[in-house]
């Protein structure tokens, strides 16, 4: 689950708090966010330690309907009593403010750890760079330059199409029917290609962005993940 989808979920099951009560708990969230990815961590794994958005919202419901029970009704003595000992002799009596509580309530960021500071390993951090200056970084570059070699060979069919049916219209009888039909198949080929380049390309970043972060690991010693 990422940022946009938690905060979508937290913000449809807190609608019944009023939209101040709403808006204060997400800026926190928001709050909460901003600092965890500076400290490099992923939507994903934010997500994951704050828990379901349903239940934190159910927690802030919980504490706002307990609040309005403990809240001494206007028709009570106690209401009344607390009201005449604030209010100025003969002023008409005004009910109590209302308490803003919903800052008040814990929620599962809170109980995150806080990141303790990056130490580096030495020999770690020199294996790493050698490891990718003789190995890592030649490898991805070189699925990098394929990759980039597949796109251009997609785009190539794709041009080739065009041409095709270019000439096909220059042509008549069977002839242009013929390079109608190559051009069609082509067209089929180039996206085919495409979806194929899209999907690799995606695996290839993931794969990518997974490899750094285990360097990032290593190199740290698994104090940051």
């Amino acid at each position: 689950m990422n940022k946009n989808q938690f905060m979508r979920l937290l913000q449809q099951e807190l609608h019944d708090l009023g939209p101040t009560a709403v808006s204060d708990i997400l800026a926190d969230f928001e709050e909460h966010f901003a600092s965890a990815l500076a400290l490099g961590k992923t939507e994903a794994e934010i997500t994951t330690e704050l828990g379901d958005p349903l239940e934190i919202a159910q927690q802030y419901k919980e504490s706002a309907a307990d609040d309005r029970a403990a809240r001494p009704s206007p028709t009570t003595p106690e209401y009344q009593h607390q009201d005449q000992d604030q209010a100025p002799s003969g002023a008409a009596a005004q009910p109590l403010p209302r308490r803003a509580h919903y800052a008040d309530v814990p929620y599962p960021a809170a109980q995150v750890k806080p990141s303790m500071p990056t130490k580096i390993n030495g020999a770690a951090l020199l294996a790493v760079i050698l490891l990718n200056v003789f190995l890592g970084i030649p490898i991805w570059i070189s699925l990098y330059c394929t990759l980039f070699g597949f796109w251009v060979a997609a785009g190539s069919i794709g041009v080739a199409a065009c041409v095709l049916f270019t000439v096909a219209i220059l042509k008549s009888g069977i002839a242009s029917l013929i390079l109608v039909l190559f051009g069609i198949a082509l067209t089929a080929l180039t996206i085919l290609a495409i979806i194929l380049m899209v999907y690799l390309t995606k695996w290839l970043c993931i794969g990518l962005s997974r490899y750094v972060r285990w360097n990032r690991k290593w190199v740290t010693g698994g104090s940051q993940t």
